[in-house]
């Protein structure tokens, strides 16, 4: 049987997390995937406002792809204004070069989180 590697992520410099200083300046996005009792799972996208911790959106589905993603950012920047950054992980809908360009497009700089040890990434996961 052929070995499967793990998928490398990339090598990024280390930052500390800055805090934002006033409302609608750095949004936050993150998946989270659960599963019904019945057994289908589903994943939510979510996108919290650093500034107030307001969460401007909660996007529900069974799969959402970087061009869903894109869309419903644009919905936000519509009703919300546009952010100066959006701080996201290194997860595979968040990194595609899709969303990059939408993001140079709207003048938008991503920050992208330090990743953790695999560890705490299974715990969170079983949380």
């Amino acid at each position: 049987m052929k070995r499967r590697t793990r998928k490398r992520i990339p090598q990024r410099p280390p930052k500390s997390l800055d805090h934002s200083q006033g409302f609608n300046l750095t949004w936050s996005l993150d998946f989270l995937r659960d599963t019904l009792y019945d057994g289908p799972s589903f994943r939510t996208l979510n996108v919290i406002d650093e500034g107030n911790r307001e969460a401007l959106l909660i996007e529900v589905g069974t799969s959402i792809s970087a061009i869903r993603l894109q869309r419903a950012m644009n919905e936000l920047i519509y009703v919300y204004g546009k952010p100066q950054a959006i701080r996201i992980d290194n997860g595979p809908e968040i990194s595609a070069l899709s969303l990059v360009d939408w993001a140079e497009r709207q003048n938008i700089l991503l920050r992208f989180i330090q990743p953790g040890k695999q560890k705490s990434k299974r715990l969170h996961r079983a949380l």
